[in-house]
């Protein structure tokens, strides 16, 4: 890609060699990304190093003197939405112009791959002094849950069954993560292998020997983490989403812990009842959510 001039920052463009990520730069990368102070990274289940090996990642950088001044890439994307999976700026650069150029000639590519909508989740402030230069604006926050203790809600329903997942329900598990989220919010196959490798806990809901439901969850130093929890649409609000907490919260119990923590949504009414009857509580711990419509 050569220098881009359309949208958002064209009088910066001309200033970088603006080119995909291409596997020699790989050193590079790693370099920038580890070593300087501008970084963003989207919470993923991948490491940056797994991330330069994912070929549906989109990925520029832009370049001056043979000197990378930043990076840009998205995740996978995913009916027609994607997420700033990865942004990073040199010390020594000038981050509105380097963020500029990167943007404007990301953004020329995402429009030619039918991508509508870009979200940004951020974990560090520096980004939101540029983010409305670029066009973007802010969402909602994303809230933090957590629960401490050992009592559960018995399940509300005997006809739901819990069973652990298995590698052939992948197939099953993507489908009920599509029908249940937003594109946005969406998981691919690719993520959600490597998620299952990780998991502490990850199991199905079965409702008349019909896959409706799934919860995975992770494992850390102070605790369990809820990181997916998905229903069909046409089931939810019978109990299969608290059934699949509920054997969670179990699992985690049997093994001594007692601490379990949550995401979601602001606005997301529903699920937050949820949690807060099976004990889960705001920790105030929020993270802004940002979005762009291309």
């Amino acid at each position: 890609m050569a220098n881009d001039s359309a949208g958002t920052g064209s009088n910066f463009a001309a200033r970088f060699d603006i080119v995909p990520y291409a596997r020699r730069y790989r050193r590079a990368t790693m370099r920038l990304v580890t070593e300087a102070y501008l970084v963003h990274t989207h919470l993923d289940w991948q490491s940056v190093d797994d991330w330069l090996d994912d070929p549906t990642m989109l990925m520029l950088m832009a370049w001056r003197d043979n000197v990378l001044h930043g990076v840009i890439a998205t995740s996978e994307v995913l009916g027609g939405a994607t997420w700033l999976r990865l942004v990073a700026v040199a010390d020594l650069a000038e981050p509105a112009g380097v963020l500029a150029a990167l943007w404007s000639a990301l953004r020329s590519l995402l429009i030619v791959n039918s991508v509508r909508e870009v979200g940004v989740l951020l974990i560090r402030n520096w980004l939101l002094d540029h983010l409305p230069a670029l066009g973007f604006n802010y969402g909602e926050d994303i809230v933090t849950l957590r629960r401490y203790g050992t009592d559960i809600l018995p399940p509300l329903h005997d006809d739901v069954r819990i069973r652990p997942a298995y590698w052939n329900d992948l197939p099953a598990v993507v489908a009920i993560d599509h029908a249940a989220f937003g594109p946005l919010w969406q998981m691919g196959s690719r993520s959600l292998r490597y998620a299952s490798r990780m998991a502490a806990s990850f199991s199905l809901a079965e409702l008349q020997g019909q896959l409706v439901g799934y919860q995975l969850s992770t494992q850390h130093s102070d605790g369990g983490h809820l990181a997916r929890l998905a229903v069909l649409p046409e089931v939810q609000g019978h109990g299969i989403g608290g059934s699949l907490l509920g054997a969670m919260l179990r699992h985690f119990v049997r093994r001594g812990i007692e601490s379990v923590s949550v995401n979601t949504q602001e606005h997301n009414v529903q699920s937050q009842r949820l949690y807060e009857r099976y004990g889960f509580e705001r920790t105030m711990q929020d993270l802004p959510f940002w979005k762009i419509e291309l």
